[in-house]
């Protein structure tokens, strides 16, 4: 559950023997990880914050599926936001990493149904997050000060949780 992460953060690259940081409209010099790189700089577009939204959607699902977005099981077109969306569908539980499921469910037994189902409903709202910070239109991902809320209404929910589950 520990992300590696090297690169985060590409909104702005600096020129060699520039002093001033410069917009970088194409991809040479450009660099990154695959898989964590915003679609939109393949095609040369300006570097901008919704790349590294982007980046940070990509984490988020990373983190909750326990799978890589360069995981062997994504080929012919299948990517780790595809198979995350097709989860959300009809089986959520299939894209939680099996180790996050395994301890909720070891809970279920101990705590009962509501603090599951709570905990559940904050994965289920963690994949919808990373899917709104992934959408294919930087203009369609969620904003900051929308991640941000979003991040805090899901720590309030479990600390909700775990202040019902001492009670």
């Amino acid at each position: 559950m520990v992300a590696h992460l090297g690169d985060f953060g590409l909104a702005k690259i600096l020129i060699q023997g520039g002093s001033m940081p410069q917009q970088s409209t194409s991809s040479m010099g450009f660099r990154g990880t695959i898989g964590y790189v915003a679609p939109e700089y393949g095609a040369g577009n300006m570097l901008s914050n919704l790349g590294d939204i982007y980046s940070y959607g990509i984490l988020v699902l990373e983190t909750v599926t326990g799978t890589r977005p360069t995981d062997s099981r994504f080929t012919q077109g299948l990517s780790l936001r595809e198979y995350v969306d097709l989860a959300l569908q009809n089986r959520t539980m299939d894209a939680v990493d099996t180790r996050l499921s395994l301890d909720l469910e070891n809970e279920l037994n101990a705590m009962g149904d509501s603090s599951y189902k709570r905990k559940m409903d904050c994965l289920v709202s963690l994949l919808r997050l990373g899917m709104s910070c992934t959408q294919e239109l930087p203009s369609s991902r969620m904003p900051t000060e929308g991640i941000v809320r979003e991040l805090l209404a899901i720590k309030d929910s479990l600390l909700r949780t775990e202040h019902e589950g001492r009670q």
